[in-house]
C-alpha cells in the first residue's frame, strides 16, 4: 500500500524522468558511519535509462509540492512555535553561527539550553568513535567547540543589568495597581451578612413548626391542617439550607480568588516585574555573542551614552558597528569548570604538601577518594604532576606550578603533616 511520504518521493525522484544522481552519499570504512554529501558533489547523468514522464510533467508536479509546502508552512506559522525573546538574538563567538532553543528533561523539570549550530549539525570539533575492536577512531569534523548555555541563568546574569538600567522603574506603584484592579475584577461582596440573615430564616422556620406541633397537641387545630402547614415549613427550612451551602461554596471560592492575588502579588515582588525589566533589556540590545569564558552584549551606538551614565563600561566593537559589554556569567551547561576547580585545588594541596596522601585530599576537599583519584589521574595524564616513590614515603612532584593562595586549611595540611613526622 502506497503511504503519502512514498508519493512524495516518487514525485520528487529524477529517475522517473530518465535522470540518475549518484554520489549523494559516502560510506566511511574508518568510522563505519554513512555520511550526505553537499549538492556541489553530486553526480547527475542526464537520460541515463528510458523516461516514463516528460520533463514538463515532472517540473509542475514539484512546483506544485513546493507551493503547497510553503502555503501549509506559513499557514501553521511553524517557525514562531518555539521563538522567545532570545530567539536570533543569540550568536557563537567561535564559528558565527547562531544558537538554538533546545529543551533536556531531568528527574524533576524540562531545562531550556541554546546550542551553536555547528554543534547541533556536526557536534564536537573533534570526536573519538569507540569501535568494536577496542580502537578509538578520531574524526575531525566542522563541528564546534563553544558551551551550552542554560537559558534560566542567562535570564540571572542579564539581571544585574537590566536593575541599573531601570532602577527607576516604579515597581511599588505598579504592584499596587495591579493588585487593585484584581480584586475589583476577582472579589466577591462579603457572605457574611447573607449566612446571618438565611441562619436566622432557619431558626424561625424550625420555632413554627415547634409551635404549631404544640397547637396540634391543645387541639387547636386538625391533623390535616398540621400536615400542610409542617410540610410547607419544612420546604422552607430546606430551601434556605440550599442556599446556606450555595453560600458556602461562594465563600470558598472566595477565598480562593484571594490566595490566588496573593501568589500574583508575590510573583510581581519577586519574579515578574525582573523578567519584565530583563525581556525589555534584550529587545534594546543587537545580540549575545557567547565565548567559552564570557559573554558579550551588543547595543547600538545610540544606547551607549545610556550605559555610560548607569555606570556600565562598554568598548566599541568595529567589525559589527557595535559597543559591547562583557558579561562575566556562570551560565554554560557543562561540568568542565568545575573539574578544572577541583584540579587547581588538588595542585595547589601538592605544591604546598608533597606529602599529601589521596584520603586526606578527599577530607579536605569533602569529595570521594574514587573522585580524588580520577582528578589525579587526569592531571598525570596532562603531565602536571607525577609520584616518585623512591624515598622512604613517597612525593608529589609538580611539574607545571601554579599560583596558589594561601588559606588556614592549606596551613593545616602543613601543621598536620608536621605532627605525622
Amino acid at each position: 500500500m502506497l503511504t503519502a511520504a512514498s508519493i512524495r518521493r516518487i514525485i520528487r525522484n529524477p529517475i522517473y524522468v530518465g535522470d540518475i544522481v549518484q554520489n549523494k552519499k559516502h560510506f566511511d570504512f574508518e568510522s563505519k558511519q554513512l555520511y550526505n554529501n553537499p549538492e556541489t558533489e553530486w553526480k547527475l547523468h542526464k537520460n541515463a535509462v528510458p523516461a516514463i514522464v516528460s520533463s514538463t510533467v515532472f517540473e509542475t508536479a514539484n512546483a506544485l509540492l513546493d507551493a503547497r509546502r510553503h502555503k501549509n508552512s506559513a499557514t501553521q506559522n511553524r517557525k514562531t512555535l518555539n521563538k522567545t525573546l532570545f530567539t536570533s538574538k543569540i550568536q557563537c563567538g567561535l564559528c558565527h553561527q547562531p544558537y538554538y532553543r533546545c529543551k533536556r528533561k531531568t528527574a524533576t523539570d524540562v531545562v531550556a539550553e541554546w546550542k551553536c549550530l555547528s554543534f547541533i549539525q556536526h557536534g564536537r570539533t573533534n570526536k573519538t568513535i569507540q569501535k568494536s575492536n577496542n580502537r578509538k577512531v578520531e574524526l575531525t569534523h566542522l563541528g564546534c567547540d563553544n558551551r551550552h548555555i542554560n537559558e534560566q541563568k542567562l535570564y540571572q546574569a542579564l539581571l544585574p543589568y537590566s536593575d541599573k538600567l531601570y532602577e527607576d522603574f516604579p515597581r511599588e506603584e505598579l504592584t499596587t495597581i495591579t493588585i487593585s484592579i484584581l480584586k475589583k475584577v476577582l472579589n466577591q461582596e462579603d457572605p457574611s451578612t447573607t449566612i446571618k440573615k438565611v441562619t436566622n430564616n432557619i431558626q424561625r422556620y424550625r420555632k413554627q413548626k415547634e409551635i404549631l406541633l404544640d397547637k396540634l397537641l391543645e387541639g387547636w387545630i386538625t391533623d390535616e391542617e398540621y400536615q400542610v402547614k409542617a410540610e410547607h415549613l419544612q420546604k422552607m427550612i430546606e430551601k434556605e439550607q440550599q442556599q446556606l451551602e450555595r453560600i458556602a461554596l461562594i465563600h470558598k471560592d472566595t477565598q480562593t480568588v484571594q490566595s490566588r492575588i496573593n501568589e500574583i502579588q508575590r510573583k510581581l515582588e519577586n519574579e515578574i516585574i525582573e523578567q519584565a525589566k530583563t525581556e525589555v533589556l534584550l529587545q534594546e540590545i543587537q545580540f549575545l555573542e557567547v565565548f567559552p569564558d564570557k559573554i558579550k552584549m551588543h547595543i547600538a551606538y545610540s544606547q551607549a551614552s545610556l550605559y555610560e551614565a548607569k555606570g556600565i563600561i562598554s568598548t566599541i566593537c568595529n567589525e559589527c558597528n557595535t559597543y559591547t559589554v562583557s558579561i562575566r556569567d556562570d551560565c554554560g551547561t557543562s561540568v568542565r569548570n568545575t573539574i578544572e576547580r577541583e584540579k587547581q585545588e588538588i595542585l595547589c594541596l601538592m605544591q604546598t604538601t608533597s606529602t599529601i596522601t589521596a584520603k586526606e585530599l578527599a577530607q579536605h576537599m569533602k569529595m570521594s577518594i574514587s573522585r580524588i583519584h580520577r582528578r589525579i589521574a587526569e592531571l598525570r595524564k596532562e603531565h602536571y604532576i607525577e609520584y616518585d616513590n623512591k624515598k622512604s614515603k613517597g612525593v608529589w612532584i609538580v611539574l607545571k606550578e601554579t599560583t596558589c593562595t594561601k588559606n588556614e586549611d592549606t596551613q593545616f595540611y602543613k601543621k598536620d603533616t608536621r605532627l605525622n613526622t
